[in-house]
């Protein structure tokens, strides 16, 4: 990201990559050193330590975060609960996104498991409250909204 957050410090074969700022990154946190470390050894703390890459899924995705449409894969492992989401990078590194993805669609996978978020479609009553309703419910309503019916 032309920041130089990375550099090389020592010579020859003792020479080791290590931050520019002496002990942090000074840069934008976009975690593009993720992606170009050759050995693996740099991760995002939201996957560190939690599973190996030959234990998770792949997925192919598309970002949510912005309209742009960048293509994302997701690496989740199955826990106790389920699966976890616990890592997104680009996916083949073509399309729109080229070899970049921004900050959001690396490390904003966190909202998946939130508490506040909606898991089912609402609908407001005729109070103005919001009730449950399901995906064929929903659907039938809009219809009637579109042609015009109460």
């Amino acid at each position: 990201m032309d920041v130089w957050a990375l550099g090389v410090q020592g010579r020859g074969v003792s020479s080791s990559i290590a931050p520019n700022g002496r002990d942090h990154l000074d840069c934008e946190q976009c975690g593009m050193c993720i992606d170009i470390c050759p050995v693996g050894a740099l991760t995002s703390g939201s996957y560190r330590y939690k599973t190996r890459p030959w234990e998770m899924n792949h997925v192919a995705t598309v970002c949510t975060h912005c309209a742009d449409g960048c293509k994302v894969t997701l690496g989740v492992r199955q826990s106790n609960d389920g699966s976890e989401i616990v890592r997104a990078d680009n996916r083949d590194k073509s399309a729109f996104n080229g070899d970049f993805l921004c900050a959001k669609g690396r490390f904003g996978f966190d909202f998946v498991e939130s508490p506040d978020r909606l898991t089912r479609p609402l609908v407001r009553d005729n109070q103005g409250k919001l009730a449950e309703t399901t995906w064929e419910q929903r659907a039938a309503v809009g219809r009637r909204q579109t042609q015009g019916d109460p």
